[in-house]
């Protein structure tokens, strides 16, 4: 009787239990530089509070950092990459209204942040195209003439 009570409240622990407490930064910036930019308030998390994000990690909700999300579609699909594991680093996920790729610009930084389904300690890169001189714009004139 004594195991099936420990195991009961193993299970319970178990179930109430999370796996990263919700806007701690588990991989600090390596210079002071980054960690000012990336933590303003430098207390370790990237929520307003070290309570955590208790429902919104975007915008200026319980942010320390205002991010924007980037317009997309529809919502991005998990485990949908054509290279890498599903559901791994290289999986980008959304929580649900279309924020996988999120940006913030204060004048001077420009900061984009990717919403990856899990970390890994490799190397990685992901690629953000800026088109600050509008040198696509001649895509807008090609689908109007497509659409016609």
């Amino acid at each position: 009787m004594k195991k099936l009570y420990l195991l009961t409240v193993f299970l319970v622990c178990c179930y109430f239990s999370y796996g990263q407490t919700k806007g701690l930064i588990y991989k600090p910036a390596s210079t002071a530089e980054g960690r000012a930019i990336l933590d303003p308030n430098k207390d370790g998390y990237t929520s307003k509070t070290t309570a955590g994000f208790k429902s919104n990690d975007r915008g200026n909700g319980e942010s320390e950092i205002g991010y924007k999300a980037i317009p997309i579609l529809d919502n991005e699909p998990i485990q949908d990459p054509l290279r890498g594991p599903g559901c791994g680093f290289t999986d980008m996920v959304d929580s649900g209204v279309g924020d996988p790729v999120m940006f913030y610009f204060d004048g001077v930084n420009f900061l984009v942040r990717f919403r990856l389904n899990k970390s890994s300690p490799n190397s990685k890169g992901y690629s953000v195209l800026i088109d600050l001189g509008i040198c696509l714009s001649w895509l807008k004139s090609w689908k109007k003439l497509i659409a016609s």
